[in-house]
């Protein structure tokens, strides 16, 4: 390791070990985290929002706080409306505040394209009010008193933890997460010599951190795509489309609207889906992965710079994005009133082959950009001890059957279709689905009650951008003739109709 990255370690440590500290000055004294939630409830209620009497907050779990079922709860039932007024969101802040102007001033702010880095600058802000007065911020104190950072998130993992995710972009991203932080702090804090306000003097650089991580894995996607942090519907934890409980939708007035998908059973916990993602995805957003039995498609992300360096050298990258990414399409039996199964693939290729075209110097094709990312990847993967077993499962399966894909069962794995079982998902109620995915976790070699969650996590983000990088190598040897279509996996043939497409 270099000893710059030593250093950013090193710092990453002193900033966590503050984190902790500044989370437990967070949650020391008052009421408990029961009562703290009927007064956010109580607040919401009382500023025209709606909380159903049917929600009961329950804490300190295996998976940490969530909204669980008091009563049964009807198919269809509303059990949340969150006001417009009473959301986070860059509109809401600027109404309250002239601190997300000054930001706007600032050039070069690396979160400034996100849209969140007025956001991030007023969260912490706010954050160090209240830490020294909670009732300094004013009527948000409900909200603030149920603040905690997002400690299970990649970033904040210990070292060890880290590194077992080296090889991947996830690993990469949180380095540069760290570097960007401390940049962008630092230009924040410097504008103060000029123009300063109370405001900016109460941020730290733990506390921005704190909030960054906190609108990475908090914030719903609000108009105009800009992050939106909502009151309680924050609490709400996530399942994968098919067994989640809720829906919700944003109403012409700008409200927050959350409903029962069918009847919830009373002590149950309540689930909603955080979006139709990879695991690669998830694990960048939030922190944790799906079952990959469950997992809607595979992604992979890399460095453009690091393609530059490595194997395009005469490639001018100055005017690309600065990472790559490639995705396969949607199951095709997922419900299909979200885009058509091939958009995800469909948008990525299109996306790359616009970059290449703002490329300078030797720019490579579409077609050899995509092999050059797959070969990198399962070059790499492909010596990582770390999935080593889970590779050789893949293998033995494709021994009997080259079309699938099953890399975490053995037993009947070969027949095993992940098309299939979300189509038989749908034909099911709540209780049926969940005694059939829980069945099928059984069988998963990378469950975490194998694994524990952090090394099933890795191991799953892993195999999906492994298993992305085969589909499309797959797909670059359909495309030229190299591989019959009987010998590639289902995915591939997909993969390989989408690309065609694009090229053509």
């Amino acid at each position: 390791q270099s000893s710059s990255w030593t250093s950013s370690i090193w710092l990453y440590g002193t900033f966590s070990l503050l984190g902790v500290l500044l989370s437990l000055a967070t949650r020391l004294g008052g009421p408990d985290a029961a009562m703290k939630y009927q007064n956010l409830a109580n607040w919401v209620s009382s500023h025209g929002g709606f909380v159903s009497a049917k929600l009961r907050y329950v804490d300190e779990t295996v998976k940490g706080a969530m909204l669980v079922a008091a009563q049964n709860i009807k198919s269809g039932e509303k059990i949340l409306q969150i006001p417009r007024d009473l959301q986070i969101s860059d509109a809401s802040i600027r109404q309250r505040s002239d601190l997300p102007s000054h930001v706007d001033g600032i050039d070069d702010l690396s979160l400034g394209r996100s849209g969140v880095a007025a956001m991030a600058a007023w969260l912490s802000s706010q954050y160090g009010s209240f830490l020294q007065s909670p009732a300094s911020v004013g009527i948000w104190q409900p909200w603030w008193d149920m603040f905690s950072p997002p400690f299970s998130m990649p970033f904040y993992r210990e070292t060890r933890e880290q590194l077992l995710l080296v090889g991947s972009f996830e690993f990469q991203e949180i380095r540069r997460s760290l570097f960007w932080y401390t940049r962008d702090f630092e230009k924040l804090t410097a504008s103060c010599k000029t123009k300063c306000s109370k405001e900016l003097q109460m941020m730290d650089m733990n506390t921005y951190q704190a909030v960054n991580q906190f609108i990475l894995s908090h914030a719903a996607k609000g108009p105009g795509g800009k992050p939106h942090i909502i009151p309680i519907f924050e609490f709400l934890n996530h399942l994968p489309e098919l067994t989640s409980d809720l829906n919700y939708e944003m109403d012409d007035n700008g409200d927050l609207v959350v409903s029962a998908k069918w009847e919830i059973p009373a002590d149950e916990e309540i689930t909603i889906s955080y979006g139709r993602r990879s695991n690669p995805e998830l694990l960048a957003s939030f922190g944790f992965a799906d079952p990959p039995f469950l997992e809607p498609f595979w992604s992979l992300r890399i460095f453009t710079q690091v393609l530059a360096e490595k194997y395009y050298t005469e490639l001018d990258i100055e005017d690309m994005e600065i990472d790559v990414r490639l995705a396969t399409p949607w199951l095709s039996s997922l419900p299909g009133d979200i885009a058509a199964p091939e958009e995800v693939a469909n948008s990525t290729l299109h996306t790359l082959q616009w970059e290449l075209a703002r490329g300078k110097g030797t720019v490579p094709t579409l077609l050899s950009l995509v092999e050059t990312v797959a070969d990198h990847f399962i070059s790499w993967y492909s010596k990582d001890h770390f999935i080593s077993t889970f590779r050789d499962t893949l293998e033995e399966n494709r021994g009997k059957n080259a079309s699938s894909s099953v890399w975490w069962r053995s037993q009947d794995a070969s027949s095993f279709s992940r098309q299939q079982f979300a189509a038989r998902l749908q034909t099911l109620g709540r209780a049926k689905r969940l005694e059939l995915v829980e069945a099928a976790s059984e069988a998963d070699l990378s469950d975490p009650r194998r694994l524990g969650f952090w090394n099933s996590t890795v191991v799953r983000v892993k195999m999906s951008e492994y298993l992305c990088a085969l589909a499309y190598k797959e797909a670059v040897l359909l495309i030229r003739e190299e591989l019959a279509p009987s010998d590639a996996m289902t995915e591939s043939q997909r993969t390989a109709e989408t690309l065609r497409r694009v090229l053509e």
